[in-house]
């Protein structure tokens, strides 16, 4: 079995992933594996602490001082406290929601994460912003709208 260099590999992983590969696979290809896992752990966090309405996993998943936005119904953009988000999730409790990651870029100690949220009557795309710290990747930003079906 012969072996690819790494500068052969390069074109090869780009050619594949142009071809639709995830990000998981990008990253094993490119060499970045063990960051795209810490992030992916990171996001996965997240839907299990809102699919569970787990606040602790929550608040370890997202920094302090996280900053939320969406569109009002009034279509202004309105900012939600992060305290006020874990309230409506406790109210809420645990919910049935498919999640998915859609799509992650990173650079360096940054990360961009597209993903989906399916809840029986409504589906939301959240972009999250993410930075890594001594305490590892959280999420810092979280922007997120309704989608139609």
């Amino acid at each position: 079995m012969s072996r690819i260099s790494k500068s052969r590999m390069l074109p090869l992983a780009i050619l594949f992933c142009s071809l639709g590969c995830t990000a998981k696979e990008q990253a094993i290809l490119l060499g970045d594996s063990n960051e795209l896992t810490l992030i992916s752990e990171t996001v996965n966090n997240y839907f299990v602490g809102r699919r569970n309405a787990d606040i602790e996993l929550l608040k370890r998943t997202f920094s302090g001082n996280a900053q939320l936005s969406t569109l009002s119904k009034f279509d202004t953009i309105q900012t939600i406290l992060l305290e006020d988000y874990f309230t409506v999730v406790l109210e809420q409790g645990p919910l049935s929601v498919s999640t998915r990651i859609d799509s992650i870029k990173r650079d360096n100690n940054m990360a961009f994460a597209k993903v989906t949220f399916r809840y029986i009557d409504k589906s939301y795309v959240d972009y999250l912003t993410l930075l890594k710290s001594k305490k590892g990747w959280r999420i810092v930003n979280k922007s997120f709208l309704p989608v139609k079906k």
